[in-house]
């Protein structure tokens, strides 16, 4: 019986002096393939501070504002048809006093339109104007006055209704796509950017920029607002010479 009780506390004195095994790495466990870092990307040259909201208000205003100019074209034509135009330039001390009255009323509206498209564009999208409230509204007149002389100049070239519709739509839309009204010209190809250069709706695209999302000097807005005021006094007096009181 004493060797029996030795034999078992030799056996227990064996058991916990005995280590444990060391346990097995686990080899089923999800690692991650690659490391992501975020890293802020900022924009250089051109696209430095721009804004796509105020570039896309900007184009689309100049878009609405021809196809506001080819409808006034259009209207002056049926009153032509009608024969109201006729007694009209009779009943006026200046014959060309009608045209004249089209290119003014297709300006103010062009005002309206710019008032309400930016009024929108900065109380609802945070447009910012950067380079000032005088040269954005040089520019909203330089556009207008532009639309003005393009509502002449189409009711001058146009013999008809149809005509008007045609021509002026086709004009507006590639003027609107070549002079970046519709993504900004420094995406453009060079090539394309130089042929842009003699489209009006480009100078209003790039003055509209200076004003807005770029923030330069009134100087950079006084060529391009010169130009699109210049071009529009031509296409008035071009539409003028060229209207037909006939129909």
């Amino acid at each position: 019986m004493p060797l029996l009780a030795a034999a078992t506390l030799l056996a227990k004195s064996e058991v916990t002096s005995t280590p444990a095994p060391a346990s097995a790495p686990a080899t089923n466990v999800m690692k991650m393939p690659l490391t992501l870092v975020r890293t802020s990307v900022v924009a250089a040259g051109p696209a430095a501070d721009y804004n796509s909201y105020a570039h896309n208000f900007a184009g689309m205003l100049c878009m609405f504002i021809l196809f506001l100019s080819q409808d006034m074209a259009r209207t002056l034509l049926q009153e032509r048809a009608s024969g109201v135009l006729v007694r009209t330039r009779l009943a006026a001390s200046r014959p060309r006093l009608p045209l004249v009255a089209m290119a003014t009323s297709t300006t103010l509206l062009g005002l309206l339109l710019t008032a309400v498209v930016f009024t929108v564009a900065i109380g609802v999208f945070g447009v910012q104007l950067r380079g000032g409230v005088i040269a954005f509204v040089i520019m909203a007149l330089a556009l207008a006055i532009f639309a003005g002389g393009v509502a002449v100049l189409l009711a001058g070239l146009a013999r008809s209704e149809k005509q008007v519709s045609a021509i002026g739509t086709g004009v507006i839309l590639l003027s609107s796509f070549i002079g970046g009204a519709w993504y900004p010209r420094f995406l453009m190809p060079d090539w394309l950017q130089q042929v842009s250069a003699a489209v009006p709706t480009s100078w209003a695209t790039d003055g509209f920029a200076a004003a807005t999302w770029r923030g330069l000097p009134l100087d950079a807005v006084l060529v391009p607002a010169g130009f699109l005021i210049a071009t529009g006094i031509a296409f008035i007096a071009l539409g003028t010479w060229r209207f037909r009181w006939d129909a």
